[in-house]
């Protein structure tokens, strides 16, 4: 999911530009920044192949799986990736998994931009399968809880989360690793904000904060279920509580 970016913090955040590789904005790069170097890592509705050629060009990978269950896509990832393919260092595939790849070779899986139903069952598709990544890099559109919380139960481990903005969007990124890591997800703050997001500082926790509040504000007051509304107010009291802990009030 993407947040939009209070206006009072957008001139913060533009003097403090993430890190980005050559060819992708911020939001892929900071996905492409969490793949360990040398990995041989598959790019999971790769689309046209953007962060899959990044990790190439950046020396990041090995080996790169793009797959997509996309003909259209599958066609501009193969223009993407015409040299690694033709150098032996990529392969572009038609799916939406782990469709066609050895069992046991792949040391990364990445999941960006898809909704996170379809990512984990992705995920679990694939383990069925004889797929278990080390590493596993998430960058959902919505439900992050959910991700945390399936992830720690199929026994991968929280190592990394991280918030990113580009344009004037907030993204979130999610790094678990099998076996290691956060593997307890302890209260409201731990499940809907994360244990790593949660102790950082800075801009843009707190621009994300103060798009939280406002976003679960109005879900509040629309609320007309009310075991939905108090789920709405219980989030709401502990982002209350992280601004007020944070300074983050404005």
């Amino acid at each position: 999911m993407s947040w939009k970016i209070p206006t009072h913090w957008r001139d913060a955040l533009s003097s403090h530009p993430a890190p980005r590789l050559r060819g992708i904005g911020p939001r892929l790069s900071a996905v492409a920044l969490a793949v360990p170097e040398g990995s041989v890592a598959i790019d999971i509705g790769a689309d046209h192949g953007l962060l899959s050629r990044a990790l190439l060009l950046a020396g990041r990978v090995r080996f790169i799986y793009a797959t997509d269950a996309s003909d259209a896509a599958l066609e501009g990832a193969r223009k993407a990736l015409a040299r690694g393919i033709e150098e032996g260092r990529a392969a572009v595939l038609h799916g939406d998994g782990f469709e066609g790849t050895p069992p046991g070779e792949i040391d990364c899986a990445i999941l960006a931009g898809t909704g996170s139903i379809t990512a984990l069952e992705i995920v679990r598709r694939g383990l069925a399968s004889g797929h278990r990544p080390r590493r596993i890099v998430f960058q959902p559109s919505g439900g992050e809880h959910d991700v945390r919380t399936e992830m720690l139960n199929l026994g991968y481990g929280l190592v990394a989360e991280q918030l990113v903005a580009e344009g004037q969007r907030l993204f979130m990124v999610l790094v678990f690793e099998d076996g290691t890591g956060v593997r307890s997800l302890d209260g409201v703050t731990d499940r809907f904000v994360g244990p790593f997001i949660s102790s950082a500082e800075g801009a843009l926790l707190s621009a994300w904060l103060d798009g939280q509040a406002s976003w679960l504000g109005d879900l509040v007051e629309r609320a007309t279920d009310p075991a939905e509304a108090a789920e709405w107010r219980e989030r709401l009291a502990s982002i209350t509580e992280l601004r007020e802990r944070t300074g983050t009030i404005r």
